[in-house]
């Protein structure tokens, strides 16, 4: 059994001590241990060998997944192609049939732009968050997928992620932090006091079960991304968007200044 979690490394009396940074990881690996192994092989991923995300990888492995939570057992190719093209059906995005411009036809992985290839991860999330029951060895695979998925998404330009806030909610039905359901909250990373112009801003939300969303007010963002090292990006985006309007008022002020402009 593969057990994928991010990890702190603590050296003691000669051994290293492995700590899953998130509490559903704990959860997860104390299953893992219960399984009476006397031994397991780890492999330890660094920041600087982390590879580009790589949108057909990612898909191929969720169809994989969402293919053995519904059958038990791992798919052939052809079996795995198939739901691949059902689910292409289901979450892809849509484009004017070269045969006939009246009907619309799913656009494949291989052929698709940043914007349609993450609006059908997206689709695939969804589809496992609320059709699938993972086992624990899927649940491990799909935690790492979401870790790779959030972190490479939240350094997607805006107009990739471009959205209303209702749309927003239906296409996060999991939290974008551990990846759970049930009750969720829209969070703004830079407040609706500090920054009214990112209220509407897709870049500045964050969807977290309650305690995920009270824990990031009681202990703030140091803490948060501790816990959550792969929404990193996206809050650093949030802010640099923030220092940006700021700039941009602060020069338009100046220039009314020097023109007379009463303020």
């Amino acid at each position: 059994m593969k057990f994928n979690a991010r990890v702190i490394l603590e050296k003691s009396d000669g051994c290293y001590k492995v700590k899953p940074l998130d509490f559903s990881d704990v959860k997860l690996f104390e299953k893992l241990l219960q399984t009476n192994k006397d031994f397991y092989n780890m492999e330890i991923s660094t920041p600087v060998n982390y590879r580009t995300y790589d949108q057909l990888r990612t898909v191929w492995k969720l169809v994989t997944v969402i293919f053995q939570s519904q059958n038990g057992r791992s798919p052939t190719e052809e079996e795995r192609y198939a739901l691949y093209e059902d689910l292409l059906e289901e979450y892809a995005e849509k484009r004017p049939s070269t045969l006939d411009k009246n009907k619309l036809v799913p656009v494949h992985i291989s052929k698709a732009d940043t914007k349609a290839g993450a609006y059908f991860i997206e689709g695939l999330m969804i589809h496992l968050s609320q059709y699938c029951d993972l086992n624990l060895s899927e649940q491990t695979e799909v935690k790492e997928l979401l870790c790779e998925w959030e972190e490479w998404r939240g350094g997607l330009p805006d107009e990739v992620q471009n959205c209303t806030m209702e749309e927003y909610r239906e296409r996060h039905p999991y939290s974008e932090a551990s990846g759970k359901g049930g009750t969720l909250q829209l969070h703004h990373i830079v407040t609706k006091g500090s920054c009214e112009k990112l209220r509407n801003v897709p870049a500045n939300w964050l969807m977290l079960t309650p305690e995920e969303h009270e824990n990031l007010h009681a202990y703030g963002y140091g803490w948060f991304e501790r816990n959550y090292p792969h929404l990193k990006n996206k809050i650093k985006k949030a802010f640099e968007m923030q220092g940006e309007i700021n700039v941009t008022a602060r020069s338009l002020y100046a220039a009314s200044d020097k023109i007379g402009v009463k303020k």
